[in-house]
């Protein structure tokens, strides 16, 4: 037996209460009348109530017979019919206290919630009046997060923003107060809007009419797929609303919250991009903040936004035409701007290198795009003072890599976006190595750079520096403080002093001077030929300082290290060697025909017999030489 047979067989007990209570009556005689789920029955009629027949008036009465006929005529009665003053009746028995039913009005409960309402879910604007249905609250409040037109919030499909319903409307329900209603709307406003913004970036008209400044097209199909799962989610939470038996307001606005709130991140770093490299910058910053705050991990939603944003990153620079050519010296700090990146520098060359830089053939080169679009990451510093005229990437040759897809993910948060990171920038220098190591080949750079290091060591009778700096230059882990120890004893067994100095992160290599040498190398020219095995040996050290990267500086140590790091030891190298060519070559012609006159050294034979002969003119050639 159910529930209403069970209250059926006791509602002749509960009439006696009619006399007591009027609202328990009805109350109860709803419940007889509405099924098991009322909500999931989207049409309740309430049983039609018996007609009333309409009640009689003199009116009518005279419309319908006059006053007139021989029926209106007075009676006249016999004096002796007896049966004129007896009138028969039958009595009925005993008729209680008469007592006045309570007027009917409009009560605030299960009557007006679901009685009064024919359709309790689709096309039912709310009442007119201060209080509504707290199922009509609900509805309200769905349709506004999917966008669909409502009463209750001033929805606009030309609008980023959805306002909360000002408070002239003093709309509320019931069993809330008007403040506590409020908050609910305002929390329903700003999700709506998250879901607002994400839908604009998911067209590149309706985009460009809110967000002009924004001009990376590739991100709207990006979003397109992201909102379409948001949207599925929001129609199955509104099929699960609407089979619901019991709907709470606030249990409902919670579902909403859970749902949007991991998409505001993804909403935030696209309202406050105008290109794929602000894009890439904001999409990591979101995870810092969002992790660093000790908060739920964004998930996959970030992740499924950066990695192909980065993917079509590397992609535009692989279809770029790569030259090498020397910068001019415009890195050093002189405003303040340029002096936050020479600190952020310091601060990720004190911490594990984003790449694990192996140099082949065992030295660095400055890979430069002259037409590179506006998308490549150190455009980021053009307002830094960097310049426009194309980004610069410092590439380098290295073993095996993994190609980066959204299958290689595994997990999710900081650890996932640095590997995407990692395995990006592998990915492209696989593209680029067979090109660069052609015109490398084709232009005798390497060639070029170890007749300068012949002459630092033309007159090194030990071979213990040579050793040194080889051994230096063709280790395979990275450099560290240890390492070097070991590699100096072995060179300079008989020598206790240190040569080799790590302050900040920087390497600083400073070559004591036999006295063969110091002919050549003098004070004033001895940090030239020190920027060189620099310039060598920093994209080595680099790599060994941490084993974890700090997620506030990962996608700008990708150029910003190559860029303010690796060119600048590069760009001190070649600028001072231009300084000061005329001085060396002069002080190295002169050694040399010092040295032919007194003494017989192989080195000598060798330099002087070399395919390419330094001197002034060949080396301002070679520097001046457009490549």
């Amino acid at each position: 037996m159910d529930l209403a047979e069970a209250m059926e067989d006791q509602l002749d007990n509960l009439r006696r209460l009619c006399e007591r209570d009027y609202h328990t009556v009805q109350a109860i005689d709803f419940l007889l009348q509405i099924p098991a789920d009322p909500l999931a029955k989207k049409v309740f009629v309430r049983e039609q109530e018996p007609v009333k027949p309409k009640e009689l008036t003199w009116e009518d009465i005279i419309a319908e017979e006059p006053l007139e006929g021989e029926h209106w005529n007075e009676e006249v009665f016999d004096e002796d019919d007896e049966s004129d003053e007896s009138v028969e009746y039958e009595e009925r028995g005993f008729v209680g206290q008469v007592y006045e039913l309570p007027p009917e009005g409009e009560p605030y409960g299960l009557e007006n919630y679901a009685l009064k309402i024919e359709e309790l879910w689709l096309d039912t604007p709310p009442k007119d009046g201060s209080f509504m249905s707290e199922a009509d609250s609900v509805r309200e409040c769905l349709y506004a997060v999917m966008g669909y037109p409502t009463e209750l919030f001033a929805f606009r499909s030309d609008a980023t923003q959805i306002p909360t319903p000002p408070h002239e409307h003093k709309r509320s329900v019931a069993h809330m107060s008007q403040e506590a209603f409020s908050d609910i709307l305002h929390t329903v406003a700003s999700i709506a809007t998250t879901v607002r913004r994400l839908e604009i970036f998911t067209d590149a008209d309706s985009a460009v009419a809110h967000f002009p400044t924004f001009e990376y097209e590739f991100a709207f199909g990006v979003v397109l797929g992201i909102y379409n799962r948001l949207f599925e989610d929001l129609l199955n939470l509104e099929k699960h609303v609407k089979s619901s038996s019991i709907v709470s307001l606030i249990t409902v606005v919670q579902q909403l919250q859970k749902l949007v709130c991991p998409y505001q991140p993804l909403v935030h770093a696209l309202t406050h991009s105008t290109n794929q490299v602000q894009l890439l910058n904001n999409l990591y910053e979101s995870v810092c903040i969002s992790e660093s705050s000790n908060k739920t991990a964004p998930g996959t939603i970030l992740l499924s936004a950066f990695v192909p944003v980065l993917n079509d990153y590397f992609t535009n620079l692989n279809n770029t035409q790569f030259m090498l050519t020397p910068y001019p010296d415009i890195l050093t700090p002189h405003t303040d701007s340029l002096r936050q990146i020479a600190h952020i520098t310091h601060h990720l060359n004190s911490l594990k290198c984003s790449v694990d830089v192996r140099l082949e053939p065992r030295f660095g080169f400055l890979g430069a795009c002259p037409q590179t679009p506006e998308v490549g990451l150190a455009e980021d510093c053009v307002e830094k003072g960097l310049p426009r005229s194309g980004t610069t990437l410092f590439a380098s040759f290295s073993g095996k890599r993994r190609p980066l897809t959204d299958d290689s993910l595994v997990g999710n948060g900081i650890h996932d976006i640095e590997n995407a990171v990692h395995r990006a920038i592998s990915e492209f220098e696989v593209c680029v190595s067979n090109r660069l190591k052609t015109y490398l080949d084709s232009c005798g750079l390497e060639e070029k750079i170890q007749q300068h290091v012949d002459i630092y060591f033309m007159f090194d009778k030990s071979g213990g520096m040579a050793q040194f700096l080889d051994n230096l230059i063709h280790a395979d882990g990275p450099l560290e403080r240890h390492s070097v120890s070991d590699q100096l004893y072995e060179a300079f067994p008989d020598k206790t002093v240190s040569i080799f100095k790590v302050g900040n992160g920087d390497v600083y290599l400073k070559i004591p001077i036999i006295p063969e040498l110091q002919t050549i190398i003098t004070p004033e020219n001895v940090d030239t030929y020190n920027a060189i095995w620099n310039k060598l040996l920093l994209c080595k050290s680099t790599s060994a300082k941490q084993t974890s990267l700090p997620i506030i500086t990962t996608l700008n140590s990708i150029m910003i290290q190559y860029v303010l790091i690796l060119q600048k030891q590069a760009v001190n190298f070649f600028s001072n060697l231009h300084n000061n060519t005329t001085n060396i070559l002069t002080l190295h012609n002169d050694f040399v025909q010092n040295a032919l006159n007194s003494i017989s050294n192989p080195a000598v034979d060798s330099f002087i017999q070399a395919p390419t002969p330094i001197t002034p003119s060949n080396v301002l050639n070679w520097l001046n030489k457009p490549i």
